[in-house]
């Protein structure tokens, strides 16, 4: 399995890997990524269960590039679908459509602190083509009733994400922090929303993400994938 991938552009990193362990999945489910980038996060998850049906929407016409040249070199065209396009400006047909909507939003809003110079860079990490609001609206619209919005996010903003959550009636069902190391505060989280559901919050065991300096944990180990090549 190789991903297309280049500097100029957002590419593969841990996020992208912790967001695709993180849902439950099962055969059939049609899962929708916002802001695809170069693929991984679609990757992984096919790696992880087959059988589903993954679309993903990117704009970036770089990144969109080296996505469809991934698609093609690993023959996965059959398996997932790549849509041209904004995602906030995606057309009705596909309002309802999706079990399980996914999504890598830019952590920093764009009257933040500086951001990377790289134009293609910045839109990934700053909200400058999409806030967290944009994210919730498309995934509620997307979603059939009951959908799960699933999304990796700063801990420093988790009052915005729940407030904003339920502005677009997806009620926050699990969320999980995520350390670098046992001992030290949790800076990024995990969080599963459903459209429309009942009030209760899980909140799951923490993530630790290093053992000792540069060496993962077991879990985080086995999050990725033997003959993965970037």
């Amino acid at each position: 399995m190789r991903i297309v991938q280049g500097r100029e552009v957002f590419c593969l990193n841990e996020d992208s890997v912790l967001l695709a362990n993180f849902p439950a999945l099962r055969p059939g489910m049609s899962v929708l990524e916002l802001g695809s980038g170069t693929g991984g996060v679609l990757l992984l998850v096919y790696l992880r269960r087959r059988g589903l049906k993954l679309t993903g929407v990117e704009r970036d016409k770089l990144a969109l590039k080296y996505l469809r040249k991934t698609i093609e070199l690993n023959d996965l065209s059959g398996e997932i679908s790549i849509l041209g396009m904004d995602f906030r400006e995606l057309p009705p047909e596909f309002n309802g459509k999706f079990d399980l909507v996914l999504a890598n939003p830019p952590f920093q809003a764009e009257s933040g602190a500086p951001a990377p110079a790289a134009e293609n860079k910045r839109v990934s990490r700053v909200e400058r083509f999409g806030s967290f609001g944009d994210f919730c609206m498309a995934a509620g619209k997307l979603m059939k009733n009951r959908g799960r919005f699933v999304f990796i996010h700063k801990t420093e903003r988790l009052a915005q994400i729940m407030e904003t959550l339920r502005e677009h009636s997806l009620e926050p069902k699990q969320v999980r922090f995520i350390h670098p190391r046992a001992g030290l505060p949790a800076g990024r989280l995990l969080m599963e929303s459903i459209k429309n559901g009942g009030a209760g919050l899980t909140v799951r065991p923490p993530l630790f993400v290093y053992q000792e300096k540069s060496v993962y944990t077991e879990e985080i180990a086995a999050y990725y994938p033997e003959g993965a090549d970037a």
